[in-house]
């Protein structure tokens, strides 16, 4: 649930921008993603696998295409991210709707911070506290969640071959192709598209 709700703010969120709350909601869904790629690499952050499954994760949510400095300053302010709220919440109407990317607000904090005699405010937030991110529940709806959007989007994928086989089978009829030349072709576009694919992936 976590992870539809922070898509669904994503999508909502190009027009216009991306609000504090929004962002929230995000990195919430971040922290679930990268628990779960952490799990599954055995609980090492440097290790292909890692980078492969929080990929996957990103790229099924659509978050990939955040800023990914936006998106790891947002988790890294989840530990603090109550108090830098109540301080948010303190400023000016129109102050508040002008700080909402994660590194701004966080620039802004630090500034109020040292204004205040706080000179040891650090221009990156330190996880000084911590708190759970989810909970095992959240994580195993968030996890289900996934799957379904997977198996929706492999059922488009698949009526989507589907027509574009027919479409294939049509123009190969009008044009008289005999079976050896549409088999040609045919292995000529899979190679061409598994290279690509290997290239992509390297």
């Amino acid at each position: 649930m976590t992870v539809r709700t922070a898509m669904a703010v994503h999508t909502q969120s190009k027009q216009p921008k991306l609000l504090w709350i929004g962002w929230k909601q995000i990195a919430l869904a971040c922290a679930i993603g990268a628990e779960h790629a952490k799990k599954e690499s055995g609980g090492r952050l440097d290790t292909p696998l890692y980078r492969r499954v929080m990929t996957d994760f990103l790229r099924g949510t659509g978050f990939i295409f955040l800023n990914k400095d936006d998106r790891a300053a947002a988790v890294r302010l989840l530990p603090r991210w109550d108090e830098i709220d109540d301080w948010r919440s303190s400023l000016p109407r129109t102050r508040q709707q002008a700080l909402n990317n994660p590194r701004e607000v966080w620039a802004a904090y630090v500034e109020h911070r040292r204004e205040l005699g706080d000179h040891e405010a650090k221009p990156h937030p330190t996880t000084r506290k911590r708190r759970q991110y989810s909970t095992p529940l959240e994580q195993y709806e968030a996890l289900l969640g996934l799957v379904a959007m997977s198996e929706e989007r492999a059922e488009r994928e698949k009526h989507q071959c589907e027509y574009f086989e027919a479409l294939a089978q049509e123009v190969a009829k009008r044009a008289k192709m005999d079976d050896d030349t549409m088999a040609e072709i045919r292995a000529k576009v899979r190679a061409a598209h598994e290279g690509e694919t290997e290239s992509s992936e390297e």
